[in-house]
């Protein structure tokens, strides 16, 4: 979800690295769905006779009918959430199809770009950003952007291993610790600006 909004943007006509990384993000709406669909089930389980079920808005056509925008999603409601996941699903797959078209004639013996190193990347340039934002004193920036590369590394030792992926994403101990290191100095850095004072001249 995050990680798309922070990454495919830079890859435009960088295709096999779009897809890569898209491919990421379908699996991460994939596993959100199920998610939601366990939710949805236990919910409907502690209904006496009930079912949530009849509510919900069904996928038509490719498209769920659903608000876009998250901040109009009731998260609190598994049926919501569930659409907003569905939606999100089919988004991520109309963009998978789409990317696929452009890297057909790619040589069948090429890998393919290692998506979580791409992402890997962009969370290094956007925390180099914050740092640039931070030295010129444009604390919000650099507040906003060290946000963006920490959600992005914590995705690579957290979530990123459980997802359904073709190889599967192993991390070792030794990347994963130096991985968590950058997200404390991060988070070090962002605390010791935000707390401290404007200076006046």
């Amino acid at each position: 979800m995050n990680v798309s909004e922070h990454t495919f943007h830079v890859l435009k006509g960088l295709f096999p690295e779009s897809f890569s990384v898209e491919l990421v993000v379908l699996a991460i709406w994939k596993k959100a769905v199920v998610i939601c669909g366990s939710w949805l089930t236990s919910t409907e389980s502690e209904l006496p006779g009930g079912s949530l079920a009849d509510e919900s808005t069904p996928v038509q056509g490719g498209k769920v009918l659903v608000p876009n925008s998250e901040d109009k999603i009731d998260f609190s409601s598994p049926i919501s959430v569930r659409m907003w996941a569905e939606q999100g699903f089919v988004v991520a797959l109309d963009r998978s199809e789409n990317l696929s078209c452009h890297i057909q004639d790619m040589d069948a013996a090429a890998e393919m770009p290692d998506a979580m190193e791409i992402i890997y990347q962009k969370a290094l340039s956007v925390g180099t950003d914050g740092a640039v934002e931070e030295y010129m004193e444009n604390r919000e920036s650099a507040a906003a952007l060290y946000s963006k590369a920490m959600l992005l590394l914590s995705f690579i030792v957290g979530e990123a291993m459980s997802l359904q992926l073709k190889p599967p994403f192993i991390l070792d101990h030794v990347n994963k610790k130096r991985i968590q290191s950058y997200i404390n100095k991060l988070q070090s850095r962002q605390s010791n600006f935000m707390i401290s004072r404007p200076t006046h001249s």
